[in-house]
């Protein structure tokens, strides 16, 4: 792969080699849990990329709760994340104004992840989040065919399903705008302590209970954040 992303390894700091999914994570071999159907409408629809930050919004830019999101597009347990716990987040709560999510690109290689990153940017704020469901969907496709030698053609593809044209391509993942938000996104993730992906922020408080990468679990902190009662326990 070093050979197909050459120019992009200045895209962002060399802080970009430090991150880690987790020991042994960072493959597509991870399973994801069952996903939740998404609610379309409400807030949903409303996508920006911050213009004094590194991220990618989505939300009420008033809600009373931001959640943030630092990712590698390479790494399994964010293809985890992605599919078994955002749906649900969306649904419950970004749909309805209640919570802000902010995701950031934190790659843990200096090729797929990058590469990835700079095309889900390359499809806009309206084929952002669009773009990031499909390389996470396909994720192990896409190291499949990095692994055998068809890194350019993976990856063309993938830029293509999403808006860019395989002669734009280079231009693309080389873009010096690209280049300073990936470096933006992972230098305030490293300003922040991160050093692995998925890492959460609620309100600018790290969390990093294994509880907060579930949907039950991460909705019950956000529920406490929004001064909303936990869910009443039955009892026999």
């Amino acid at each position: 792969m070093a050979q197909i992303s050459r120019n992009i390894l200045i895209a962002a700091s060399a802080a970009l080699l430090l991150g880690a999914c987790a020991p042994g994570d960072n493959s597509a071999a991870q399973t994801a849990g069952p996903a939740v159907e998404e609610q379309s409408g409400g807030y949903l629809s409303e996508v920006s990329f911050d213009t004094d930050g590194p991220g990618a919004v989505i939300g009420n830019p008033d809600a009373a709760v931001t959640l943030i999101e630092y990712a590698s597009l390479s790494c399994g347990h964010c293809k985890t994340f992605h599919e078994s716990v955002i749906p649900t987040i969306k649904r419950d709560y970004v749909a309805s104004g209640k919570v802000k999510l902010i995701y950031r690109d934190f790659p843990t290689d200096p090729d797929i992840a990058v590469i990835g990153a700079a095309l889900a940017r390359c499809a806009g704020p309206e084929g952002y989040f669009a773009a990031i469901d499909d390389f996470f969907a396909n994720q192990a496709e896409i190291f499949t065919g990095v692994q055998e030698g068809r890194g350019h053609d993976v990856l063309k593809a993938f830029g293509e399903r999403n808006g860019t044209p395989q002669d734009e391509y280079e231009t693309c993942i080389n873009s010096p705008d690209i280049r300073r938000a990936l470096g933006k996104s992972v230098d305030a993730g490293r300003a922040s302590g991160v050093n692995s992906t998925p890492s959460l922020f609620l309100n600018g408080e790290a969390l990093k209970t294994g509880e907060s990468r579930t949907a039950e679990g991460l909705s019950a902190i956000i529920d406490a954040a929004l001064g909303e009662p936990a869910a009443a326990e039955t009892t026999e």
